[in-house]
């Protein structure tokens, strides 16, 4: 019993990891705890068990079964507690998140600008790019939009592969992307322009 708490704590610190999920933490900490409390209830039931020792129910129910039942049970919550956390995540990647360029959306992209313009303190000014993929239409009119979708996926790959972590780029709709650059200025962010002008062609 102790090794399948452990392994499933080890599955939980796995998730912790790699998703950063708060409860994962949790449950791993609490998986440790229960197969702690599991081993020494083991070898305390064994001491009372001896020739000699008088163990009453009470006893039984206060020392080897209550403080176990009680980790347990808010193991068994916080378990509960990251399927919410991580669905969480997903449904606000999928809800700010572009499906064809897996860039952020509209929505997802001012949001991401807004926290950069709250965190500009004068010092670390935030630029803007607006993009504008030329004649889109004629590619999708002509070589059909599948082609049309191959191009916004290039851009926003090309894109992406010239920020920095603290940037953000977004599809505004249509044709229309923006770059959100923080602490540069505007000989920067003219020159990251042209980069990633370059970079496309």
């Amino acid at each position: 019993l102790v090794l399948l708490v452990l392994a499933s704590g080890l599955v939980t610190l796995d998730i912790a990891m790699r998703e950063r999920l708060y409860c994962a933490w949790l449950a791993t900490v609490l998986a440790a705890a229960i197969a702690t409390m599991i081993a020494l209830r083991g070898c305390w039931g064994a001491a009372l068990l001896q020739p000699g020792i008088l163990m009453t129910p009470a006893s039984m129910l206060g020392v080897l079964l209550l403080p176990s039942v009680v980790v347990a049970l808010a193991w068994n919550m916080c378990l509960i507690l990251m399927v919410v956390e991580r669905m969480r995540g997903v449904l606000l990647h999928e809800a700010n998140s572009d499906e064809l360029t897996q860039v952020l959306n509209r929505r997802g992209f001012y949001a991401a600008l807004w926290r950069m313009l709250r965190q500009d303190s004068g010092e670390s000014p935030v630029a803007l790019i607006l993009i504008d993929l030329d004649y889109l239409k004629k590619v999708n009119d002509t070589l059909g939009h599948a082609a049309g979708d191959r191009l916004l996926r290039c851009l926003a790959r090309s894109a992406n592969t010239h920020l920095r972590s603290g940037d953000a780029i977004g599809r505004l709709g249509g044709d229309e992307f923006a770059i959100a650059l923080s602490r540069v200025g505007y000989a920067q962010a003219a020159e990251i322009a042209e980069r990633l002008r370059i970079g496309y062609e």
